[in-house]
């Protein structure tokens, strides 16, 4: 559909600072009918410069900000280490199929000829954040960005604010609650106000490097330092998380006295929960297996099951009620005999060992025999049919009233 080169058509491949040629390490967001995306290099190269794009995806073909031609203005092929070798005579001509929006990179020099580090965007490995049309995107020199997602000058977009965070930043920000959360390198997590003024709420040292980026779900921050993984929450969050039901066991919200269950509880825990929430249970064992099931009351049994160990196995809630299972013997000694019923059309039943007259005149079966598990009566043409079952003891059939 589309190609398009993040890097200026003479920058030159080579490991290390001294490289002027990335790849793209980031993410590419989309944000509003437009595409982001940044380059950079490994972190392991160290600090370089960098580019980062916002451009229109509904061009086609080669949509570069730049063609690279020959010396006689054809076409070169695209090459790895550097697009076009000037000292060979070629050069970047301007794309009139440009899908380029706004370009950020090199900040206009200082009064030393230098451009300003603040201003600069350097290499990077994470991705933009956006929202309300503020973009944050922090670089590996460690330099947090906010620009506008859209407006730009002369191709270049309006920087409202940027912010050394004194160290590498390897993360994408983080946009939540009206915050711009971002670690760093040094441990640090700095917190900015979402807004186009710089407002540095707070920063915190987590005491370790911070590699990855922040997550933010159920009112929770979560943040992860090389050899940490910490969740933050306000103590309200916190108690409501303690009733809410358990993580992983979603199907128990709708009942709250089994909020206390958990896979990782032994059978006297549970026990102790049933008897603190006034629940009936009904235990089976089954070799070095203990099962208990709880009647829901909506039609549903909870079943939790225990090993040997009597450590939780695994909870389950299934359709239908928690009616034991019967004796299949009871059951069918229950049934032997012969059976009567009152009315029955000789269409649908043939005419068994004895036959009676029905209101409307016809003679049709009155009994049947059953005998074990067969049941036996006669055809209307006199012969003996038999006809065979077995009993499922967790599927009775209902009761007719």
């Amino acid at each position: 559909m589309w190609k398009f080169d993040t890097n200026p058509k003479e920058s030159l491949y080579l490991v290390g600072s001294r490289g002027t040629r990335n790849y793209r390490v980031a993410t590419p967001i989309f944000y509003d009918g437009y595409i982001y995306i940044g380059n950079g290099q490994s972190p392991e190269h160290g600090e370089g410069i960098g580019h980062l794009y916002c451009i229109d995806p509904t061009k086609r073909g080669d949509v570069s900000p730049a063609l690279a031609v020959d010396a006689q203005g054809q076409p070169l092929a695209p090459r790895t280490i550097r697009a076009v070798d000037v000292k060979q005579g070629e050069k970047a001509i301007p794309n009139p199929n440009s899908a380029v929006v706004w370009h950020y990179s090199a900040a206009p020099p200082d009064g030393k000829g230098q451009p300003k580090f603040e201003s600069t965007f350097h290499r990077s490995v994470g991705s933009v954040a956006i929202a309300n049309d503020l973009l944050f995107v922090a670089d590996f020199s460690g330099v947090l960005h906010c620009l506008d997602a859209k407006k730009s000058v002369n191709g270049q977009p309006v920087v409202h604010w940027t912010h050394d965070l004194l160290a590498a930043c390897w993360s994408t920000p983080l946009i939540a609650d009206g915050k711009v959360f971002i670690g760093d390198e040094d441990g640090d997590v700095a917190i900015f106000k979402l807004s186009s003024q710089k407002t540095m709420l707070a920063e915190h040292n987590l005491g370790k490097p911070i590699y990855s980026t922040p997550a933010f779900a159920n009112n929770t921050l979560f943040l992860a330092t090389r050899n940490r993984l910490l969740a933050i929450a306000d103590p309200t969050v916190i108690a409501a998380a303690k009733s809410a039901s358990p993580v992983g066991l979603d199907f128990l919200k709708p009942y709250p006295k089994l909020h206390g269950l958990s896979l990782d509880m032994t059978e006297p825990k549970f026990l102790e929960i049933v008897k603190q929430q006034e629940l009936k249970t009904r235990k089976t064992v089954e070799g070095e297996k203990v099962t208990h099931q709880i009647a829901l009351g909506d039609d549903h049994t909870l079943i939790v099951m225990f090993d040997k160990d009597a450590k939780c196995s695994g909870l389950q809630r299934v359709l239908g009620d928690d009616t034991p299972p019967i004796d299949p013997m009871k059951e069918l000694a229950s049934f032997q005999g012969t059976w009567c019923w009152d009315f029955s059309q000789p269409w649908t039943w043939p005419q068994p060992i004895g036959v009676g007259t029905d209101s409307d005149g016809r003679k049709s079966e009155k009994r049947c025999v059953i005998d074990g598990n067969r049941i036996t009566w006669v055809g209307p043409d006199g012969e003996r049919i038999y006809v065979t079952f077995t009993i499922d003891p967790f599927n009775p059939l209902p009761e007719q009233p």
